[in-house]
C-alpha cells in the first residue's frame, strides 16, 4: 500500500516557463524602445539630422512589434524579430549614418548573453544562428570604412559617443546577467519544490517525509521529548476510483490532505506517504493527546464531501494508527512501522477508527493486509 510518491513538471508549470521567458522578452524590448527613442531625441537636439531621428524611430517601432508577437505567444519569433532588429539597427548606424570610430557596433556584445535570457533552454539552434549573425556583423562593422558617413562628426564627439556606448553595453550586460541569474535562482526553487512537494496534493512528499522526520525523532531521542506519530489511510479507495472514477479518487485525496493541513498546528509536519496514506508528525504530543487529535481529524475527513464527474457526492473515511515514540524505539522507519500496525488494528475493527500502537498489537500477515 505504500507507493513512493513522484513528481512530474505539469503541463501548467512548463507553460509558466514560457511566461517567464515571454515576461523577460517584453521588459528588454521596453527598455531598447525607450533607449531607442532617447537616443532619437540626442539626435534631434545635438545633431540635427533628420533622418538619423526618422530611422530610430522606425527601429523603436520594430522593436516594439515584439510585444505584439509575444502577445499572441509565438515566443520563439519574437526573439528571432528582437535579434533580427537589434542587428540591422546596429550595423545600418554604423556603416550608414555614422563611422566605426563612433563605436555603435559594440552593442553587438550583448547578443550572446542576451540569447541565453530569452530563448528557451531547449532552442539551441536559434541561440547558435543568432549569435553568429551577430559575429559576422560585428567584424563586418568592425573593417568597414564608409568614405562618406550621413553624420561627420569630430574625433572628441566620436570618444564621448564611444566611451556612452560602452558604458551602457557594461550596464546592460549587467542587467542581463542579473535577470539571467534571478531566472536561474527561480528555476532552483522550482526544482527544489518539485523534489519536495506531492505533485498532486502540493503537501510534503514522503521523500521530504524522511528527512524533516529523522530530525524530529533525533531530538525526540536526545531530549527525551514526547513525539507522536498518525498515519491515516482512507477507507474503501479503490471502491471509490472503481465506481466513481479516478479523477474522483485525486479530488478525494486532495480533499483529505486540505483538510488535514487546516486542522493541525503549525508545528505539526504532514505529509503523503504513498498511495491513500498520509502521516503527521506531532512534536511535544503524548499518545493520548495524538489519538484525540486523530479521531478529530478523522471526523473531519469524514463530514468532507467531493462532486464525482457524475455529480455524485462523494463521501470518504479514514482510518488512523497512532505511535509515541519511547526509549526502546530505534528508528523513525521502526516508528512508522508502529503507526502502520495500529493502522491495520483499526482497519481489522471496523475502520474509522484512530488506534494507539500497543505493544501486545500482532504483526499482520500480508493476506490480512491486503484485505484491509
Amino acid at each position: 500500500m505504500n507507493i513512493p510518491n513522484t513528481y512530474l513538471p505539469s503541463i501548467d508549470e512548463l507553460s509558466g516557463r514560457m511566461t517567464v521567458k515571454a515576461e523577460i522578452t517584453r521588459t528588454i524590448t521596453f527598455v531598447t524602445c525607450i533607449l531607442t527613442l532617447l537616443y532619437a531625441l540626442y539626435y534631434y537636439i545635438f545633431l540635427g539630422v533628420v533622418s538619423v531621428v526618422f530611422f530610430n524611430i522606425g527601429m523603436a517601432f520594430s522593436y516594439g512589434l515584439v510585444l505584439i508577437i509575444s502577445s499572441r505567444k509565438h515566443y520563439r519569433f519574437a526573439n528571432f524579430w528582437f535579434f533580427g532588429v537589434l542587428i540591422v539597427h546596429i550595423f545600418v548606424l554604423t556603416t550608414h549614418f555614422f563611422s566605426a570610430a563612433v563605436g555603435f557596433h559594440i552593442y553587438f556584445l550583448v547578443i550572446p548573453t542576451g540569447v541565453f535570457l530569452l530563448f528557451h533552454e531547449d532552442e539551441l539552434y536559434e541561440k547558435v544562428v543568432v549569435v553568429l549573425v551577430g559575429i559576422v556583423a560585428f567584424f563586418v562593422c568592425e573593417n568597414y570604412e564608409n568614405p562618406s558617413p550621413v553624420i561627420r562628426l569630430s574625433i572628441e564627439n566620436e570618444r564621448i559617443i564611444y566611451s556612452v556606448s560602452v558604458v551602457v553595453v557594461m550596464i546592460e550586460n549587467f542587467l542581463v546577467m542579473m535577470m539571467f541569474n534571478h531566472n536561474i535562482i527561480r528555476h532552483e526553487a522550482t526544482l527544489q519544490e518539485m523534489a519536495s512537494k506531492d505533485g498532486l496534493t502540493g503537501i510534503n512528499n514522503r521523500r521530504t517525509f524522511m528527512i524533516i522526520g529523522e530530525e524530529h525523532f533525533e531530538h525526540a531521542k536526545r531530549y527525551g521529548n514526547p513525539l507522536s506519530l498518525l498515519m491515516f489511510d482512507v477507507d474503501h479507495f479503490k471502491q471509490i476510483n472503481d465506481q466513481c472514477g479516478h479523477l474522483a479518487g485525486d479530488l478525494a485525496l486532495v480533499k483529505i490532505a486540505e483538510t488535514l493541513q487546516k486542522n493541525i498546528r503549525a508545528s505539526d509536519f504532514l505529509a503523503r506517504f504513498g498511495g491513500e496514506e498520509f502521516v503527521i508528525i506531532l512534536p511535544e504530543t503524548e499518545s493520548i493527546a495524538a489519538q484525540e487529535l486523530g479521531n478529530d481529524l478523522r471526523r473531519s475527513i469524514a463530514g468532507a464531501c467531493i462532486t464525482a464527474d457524475s455529480g455524485e457526492k462523494v463521501f470518504c473515511t479514514a482510518s488512523v494508527g497512532i505511535s509515541q515514540y519511547s526509549s526502546t524505539t530505534a528508528t523513525l522507519m521502526e516508528l512508522v512501522h508502529q503507526a502502520d500496525l495500529a493502522l491495520y488494528q483499526a482497519k481489522e475493527e471496523g475502520r474509522n477508527k484512530a488506534i494507539v500502537y500497543k505493544y501486545t498489537n500482532f504483526d499482520l500477515s500480508p493476506s490480512q493486509k491486503l484485505n484491509a
